[in-house]
């Protein structure tokens, strides 16, 4: 599957559709509640820029927001989707590699991506990261999502996919565990003031998401009106979660 299609979905099923995605959302809306994010946001390998086109609305001190993607048929996308909801004055979107980020050093104040630093291997992985937080000013914010190596969900589905080459992404993804994603940012003047995973408030929610991901028809949306989502900072959310996620400063 190509990214434009796994982007259509998307397009289809609404912005947020499912319970990875409305987790996420709720991440960024708790952080941006705590933290005083403000200034210049980028979002690296952005696609149709969802999550850039939510922070003018629930971060009051973020005043522009910029996409970074490869794809340009994707950015001409989320071009559109900023017209529509009347934004694209507050935004620039960035043709470009993420290994090499046409960006000044030090000349934002918050960086932000959900599934990108899987999808490279070593030396790019650290070279992404590294771009990552050299364009970050000092006290700047970076917010990062990975795919997490311990859960039992998304390894089982990740074999599926693969046997059965039905692969949702079209590069391989490379999964973290809490401690290897916090080394590698560490490593880049990154300090962790918060991390974890995305969990729900019961395990039917994750039964559901995964038989739906093995091709079931259900209802989702039920379960998470119902019971709800949250986040967790301990080892719940790092052991059961599909995705984890960091929160660090620029030292």
């Amino acid at each position: 599957m190509s990214w434009l299609k796994y982007y259509e979905i998307f397009l289809r099923e609404g912005l947020f559709p499912d319970h990875e995605s409305l987790s996420e959302l709720l991440i960024y809306k708790d952080i941006a509640l705590v933290h005083e994010i403000h200034g210049i946001s980028v979002e690296l390998g952005c696609g149709i820029a969802r999550f850039s086109l939510i922070l003018p609305l629930i971060v009051r001190g973020v005043n522009f927001v910029i996409g970074v993607d490869l794809e340009d048929r994707i950015l001409i996308i989320a071009k559109k989707i900023f017209r529509k909801y009347h934004l694209y004055s507050q935004a620039d979107f960035i043709l470009a590699d993420v290994r090499y980020i046409p960006l000044r050093d030090s000349s934002v104040e918050f960086v932000h991506s959900q599934g990108l630093y899987e999808h490279f291997e070593e030396p790019e992985r650290s070279r992404v990261i590294n771009e990552s937080a050299r364009i970050l000013k000092r006290g700047g914010f970076m917010l990062c999502f990975v795919p997490n190596k311990l859960s039992i969900f998304y390894e089982i589905l990740r074999r599926k996919e693969k046997l059965l080459s039905r692969i949702h992404h079209p590069l391989y993804e490379i999964p973290f565990t809490i401690k290897e994603i916090t080394i590698i940012l560490n490593k880049t003047n990154i300090t962790i003031i918060e991390r974890g995973g995305i969990v729900t408030n019961s395990l039917l929610v994750y039964l559901a998401y995964f038989l739906e991901k093995l091709g079931k028809k259900l209802n989702l949306s039920l379960f998470i009106k119902r019971i709800g989502i949250s986040r967790s900072k301990g080892l719940l959310g790092i052991i059961l979660g599909r995705q984890i996620y960091c929160l660090g400063v620029k030292r």
